[in-house]
């Protein structure tokens, strides 16, 4: 009885805070769980080392997402994960613990922090107020189906050690699908991104890069509960890629393939007049043009606002020519109808 109560006693004191490291069966816990960007979007998840052979890592939402997150991560065989399913300026939670021969530590207390953004360590979660780790109670061992030291999830239970369920992008079994049909509608420096629904989803995430040839870097992150994302910024007739993947209860699957598009290139709602010439003229005046979307009313008016010549100017003109044969030596404006006016002198 009074080495039953040391254990106890050992086991209580042992769980504290993130920052610290606690004993559990044969196995250390984790501490010092820290999270920052990778300047890329993604959040890199570390950790002390406690000699394990692998280590398990458990990511959830926290207060205050409208998200509903919780996956566990199996067989991590370093101290750092890097998340690429975090939504910016959203908020998490993670606790790790160590596995090694055949035993597991508890849990370590959860870190909470922001994606992006300042991490904060937030103190104790339910292994604070239990004794050897939230699941499992008393002592070591990995069974679920004794009781004797938990595993969260167990075999059918979507998180398996052993097989890695659920696991990451390199090795794991995800158990939703990533979506198909990407389709990008582009316009010159924005676009709307769209995909198939896949049954299950509850949220999609979205990763948009530069393309091949794309002289300007871009990299944008975003989640969404609809099929569809818009994306601005963009450079006009440039190249760009992206690539989805599905949030589901539990899980997320693997990153589609990447959909490159290209947006169109800048278009005018009205013509701009790049240049006159000759000026001063005698029978014709060439235009410049910055083409339009639409046909524009040109017009030359002299000083006393007679009009001298109109005319429509389709879409997508780059030159025109004004006859100006037999007209007065004198000033005159050529207005565009987008109020736009240049002079022009008549000598001869």
């Amino acid at each position: 009885m009074q080495k039953m109560m040391q254990h106890v006693f050992l086991a209580a004191t042992l769980v504290v805070a993130g920052s610290f490291q606690t004993a559990y069966g044969q196995c250390t816990t984790p501490g010092s769980l820290a999270a920052a960007p990778d300047g890329s979007g993604n959040m890199i998840l570390s950790w002390s080392d406690t000699g394990a052979d692998s280590y398990t890592l458990n990511l959830e939402d926290a207060p205050g997402n409208p998200e509903v997150l919780d996956i566990t991560y199996t067989g991590i065989t370093g101290t750092s994960f890097t998340s690429e399913i975090l939504t910016p300026g959203f908020n998490y939670k993670f606790k790790v613990r160590s596995h090694c021969g055949g035993d597991h530590s508890s849990w370590s207390s959860f870190y909470i922090f922001t994606a992006d953004g300042d991490s904060v360590v937030i103190g104790g979660d339910d292994d604070s107020t239990g004794v050897g780790g939230d699941d499992g109670g008393i002592g070591g061992g990995v069974d679920d189906s004794t009781g004797v030291g938990g595993d969260d999830g167990g075999i059918g239970g979507g998180v398996d050690d052993s097989t890695g369920v659920g696991g990451d992008d390199s090795s794991g079994v995800f158990l939703c699908d990533a979506p198909d049909g990407l389709m990008a509608d582009a316009a010159a420096t924005s676009a709307t991104l769209s995909w198939n629904m896949v049954d299950g989803a509850f949220m999609y995430r979205i990763k948009v890069e530069d393309g091949s040839g794309n002289p300007v870097d871009f990299l944008t992150h975003g989640t969404t509960g609809s099929t569809s994302f818009d994306v601005s910024g963009l450079e006009p007739s440039s190249n760009y890629k992206f690539k989805v993947r599905t949030l589901c209860v539990g899980d997320h699957s693997g990153w589609s393939s990447w959909k490159p598009f290209t947006t169109a290139p800048l278009r005018m709602a009205a013509p701009v007049m790049e240049s006159i010439y000759p000026n001063p003229a005698a029978d014709q005046v060439n235009l410049v043009l910055l083409p339009a979307e639409v046909n524009a009313q040109l017009q030359v008016i002299d000083m006393t606002g007679r009009i001298m010549f109109a005319e429509v100017i389709p879409a997508n003109t780059t030159s025109f020519q004004i006859p100006t044969a037999g007209w007065p030596e004198g000033m005159y404006r050529i207005l565009l109808q987008n109020n736009e006016s240049k002079p022009l002198m008549i000598a001869r």
